[in-house]
C-alpha cells in the first residue's frame, strides 16, 4: 500500500536539471538550432480523441473518436522537433501506447518525450514501463488539490488514484509534473497545489484558461480580477524560488497578469514552432485551431503563422520567452 500523504525524498528537479551533463548539452544545442534553422520545438501527438472524463471546459471529447493508423514515428523524422507530447484525449485508452512511445523514442536524434493524462489509468507499473520505453515526463492534470478533481472531470476515485499513484511514481525516481488550468474558481488554490507537488516530490505548471477552447467564459478571468490574479503570481513566484518545483518562467506568469488586464501579445508561434498532430495525421498549428494539411506536405518554415493573439496559454507564453541569462539558469537549474 502506497502512503498518500508521504514526503518524497528526492527534491523535485525543475526544467532540464533532471538530466545528465550531455543530455543538458544536446538539448540546448538542439534548442539553439531549432531556432535558427525554423524548425519544430514542440510536437504534439494527438495519439486519440477517445476520453473517459467529461470536463465542461474542454470539447475534445466530443470530436470524432475514431484512431486512424498514423505511424506517429514518422511525423517525428519529418519535423525533428525538441519536443514531443503524446496527449489526447486520453492517451492511456491507447492499449498499444507503450509500444507507440518506444517507436517514436526509437528515431535517431535526441528529443524530450512527454505524455499529458488525467490520471485515471495511470499506475506505477504503467508509468515504469513507459519509462523504460523512452519517456522523459508524465504529466497529470490536477486543478484543485482534494476531490474537487473528481467532481470536474465526472470520474467518481479519481483524486484518490492521483494522490496515491503519483507519491509511488515519484518515488521510483519518474518525473511528474502537475498541469494546472488557471481559473476563477481555482485562482485561490494555485499556491496549494504547488504546496502538495512538492510534497509529492513532482514539479507542477500552470496555463491560463482560455474560453477559446470551447467558448465556455464561465472559467475565464475578467479584467476586475487582475489585482487577486497578480497577487496570486506574485505568491507563485516567491514558491518558485523557494520550492524549487515551479516550471513556469516569471515571464509567463507575470504575462497572464497583462493579458487580463486588457493587453494582447502578439507574436504566437503556432505552425512554426509548435504544431499538433491529429490521429488522422493533419497538421493544426494549436489544439484550438482547424487542421491546415496533412503531415506530410506541411513546411513550418513556409507558414506565415496563425496570426492569433486570443489566449496567453503556457504553450505559447513559454515559447515566446526571451531567452536571456535568467532563462538559461532556469532551463538549466541553477
Amino acid at each position: 500500500m502506497f502512503d498518500r500523504g508521504a514526503t518524497h525524498r528526492r527534491p523535485p528537479r525543475q526544467g532540464l536539471a533532471q538530466l545528465g551533463p550531455l543530455e543538458r548539452f544536446t538539448a540546448i544545442y538542439r534548442y539553439a538550432g531549432a531556432h535558427l534553422q525554423r524548425r519544430i520545438l514542440s510536437l504534439t501527438l494527438e495519439v486519440t480523441k477517445r476520453c473517459n472524463a467529461r470536463c465542461d471546459f474542454c470539447d475534445h471529447w466530443r470530436e470524432p473518436k475514431r484512431d486512424e493508423p498514423v505511424d506517429f514515428a514518422d511525423v517525428v523524422r519529418r519535423f525533428d522537433p525538441l519536443v514531443v507530447v503524446f496527449c489526447g484525449g486520453e492517451p492511456l485508452l491507447r492499449r498499444d501506447l507503450v509500444e507507440l512511445v518506444a517507436r517514436v523514442a526509437a528515431v535517431p536524434g535526441w528529443r524530450y518525450h512527454v505524455l499529458i493524462s488525467n490520471g485515471w489509468l495511470l499506475t506505477p507499473e504503467l508509468a515504469a514501463s513507459l519509462d523504460r520505453a523512452g519517456l522523459h515526463q508524465l504529466n497529470v492534470s490536477v486543478n484543485w488539490p482534494d476531490d474537487r478533481q473528481s467532481e470536474e472531470r465526472k470520474l467518481k476515485g479519481l483524486w484518490d488514484r492521483i494522490a496515491r499513484n503519483v507519491p509511488a511514481i515519484t518515488a521510483l525516481g519518474i518525473d511528474v509534473n502537475l498541469n494546472v488550468m488557471m481559473m476563477r474558481s481555482n485562482l485561490d488554490e494555485l499556491p496549494a497545489i504547488a504546496r502538495l507537488a512538492a510534497a509529492w516530490g513532482a514539479n507542477v505548471s500552470y496555463t491560463l484558461y482560455s474560453e477559446h477552447c470551447n467558448g465556455n467564459s464561465e472559467p475565464q478571468f475578467r479584467r476586475e480580477d487582475r489585482a487577486r490574479l497578480a497577487a496570486v503570481v506574485d505568491e507563485l513566484c516567491r514558491l518558485k524560488r523557494g520550492l524549487g518545483n515551479i516550471t513556469n518562467n516569471e515571464f509567463y506568469l507575470h504575462g497572464c497578469v497583462d493579458f487580463i488586464g486588457g493587453e494582447r501579445i502578439p507574436g504566437c508561434p503556432a505552425g512554426t514552432k509548435m504544431v499538433h498532430v491529429s490521429p488522422q495525421g493533419m497538421v493544426k498549428p494549436c489544439a484550438d485551431l482547424a487542421p491546415i494539411a496533412d503531415y506530410r506536405a506541411f513546411d513550418p518554415r513556409r507558414y506565415r503563422g496563425a496570426g492569433c493573439d486570443r489566449c496567453w496559454m503556457a504553450c505559447r507564453g513559454e515559447v515566446q520567452a526571451p531567452v536571456d541569462l535568467k532563462r538559461v539558469r532556469e532551463l538549466v537549474g541553477i
